[in-house]
């Protein structure tokens, strides 16, 4: 399936080599359905762009509907958890730490348009794609320490998912080139690993999470606008080059050469990690 999903997109780009007449730039939102709503994930937003070849239809006596391929990206966070904890300086220094999801997602689309000469044009995409899930943590120095990092980044988890779909959409042409652009899309996922930020346990100051594996279907919807690109009209007739002046070559002037003196490299900075704090001491038992 993984095979066919990446052939279908190089078919795809293919499209584009002769034209890229239309492209779109659109705030993302998302929502988990059924098994990955359950289980907690949070609604996602970010931003995407898309990129559609030229019609593919246009040599045909039809003009009620155009025919394009498609292929986009979006760029999404789903849901922080924060924390204050003590990492293991020198001094024992308080900081925060952030667990953060986000996703990534990699589209390609068959978009069939109605009316495109009208000023709202409806359409229908069919989609598939690949979308990867991520938890980043982040820790972070309430003040700065000159013998460790500011801010120390860790890639937690990764799961690559497959997606099939498609979107109902419109479009309303402002101007010659500019369309406002709207669109719900179902994207339907196969399962994968993420961390439910809810369930975030800290013992002893450090933090106890498990991976929840579900499938990871999503409600998609894009609010932006779209960009069309005319090919302008020129026959270069009673056009003319403009004569070349020459100028006699003159010797070429020697540069000077400028030295610098080496400065010695900074000593390298310590990663953050979090100080665990020792369990607190049980009660001695009265008699």
């Amino acid at each position: 399936m993984k095979k066919i999903h990446t052939l279908l997109l190089f078919l795809f780009l293919g499209s584009f080599v002769n034209a890229q007449p239309y492209l779109g730039m659109h705030f993302v939102g998302s929502s988990a359905l059924n098994n990955f709503c359950d289980s907690g994930y949070k609604n996602g937003y970010g931003f995407g762009m898309e990129f559609f070849s030229k019609n593919l239809l246009q040599s045909t006596k039809t003009k009620a509907v155009d025919f394009r391929f498609g292929i986009g990206f979006d760029i999404q966070g789903a849901g922080r958890h924060s924390q204050s904890v003590i990492f293991n300086t020198s001094n024992s220094a308080p900081g925060k730490e952030v667990y953060s999801n986000s996703h990534v997602g990699l589209t390609g689309s068959a978009r069939l348009m109605f009316f495109p000469e009208k000023r709202l044009n409806p359409y229908i995409d069919g989609n598939i794609g690949l979308r990867g899930f991520y938890t980043q943590q982040t820790l972070t120095l309430d003040k700065p320490d000159p013998n460790y990092q500011s801010s120390t980044d860790n890639s937690i988890l990764h799961a690559g998912t497959q997606r099939y779909g498609g979107s109902l959409g419109l479009m309303y042409r402002l101007t010659h080139t500019i369309y406002l652009d709207t669109r719900v899309t179902y994207s339907a996922g196969t399962t994968g690993n993420w961390i439910n930020l809810d369930h975030i346990k800290y013992e002893n100051g450090i933090a106890n999470y498990q991976n929840t594996r579900t499938t990871t279907d999503l409600f998609i919807y894009y609010v932006g606008f779209s960009f069309r690109f005319h090919k302008s009209n020129h026959n270069g007739e009673g056009t003319s080059n403009p004569p070349k002046k020459t100028t006699s070559p003159s010797a070429p002037k020697k540069k000077k050469v400028i030295t610098t003196t080496p400065s010695p490299s900074p000593t390298p900075k310590k990663p953050l990690e979090v100080k665990p704090t020792p369990p607190a001491p049980k009660p001695k038992p009265q008699y």
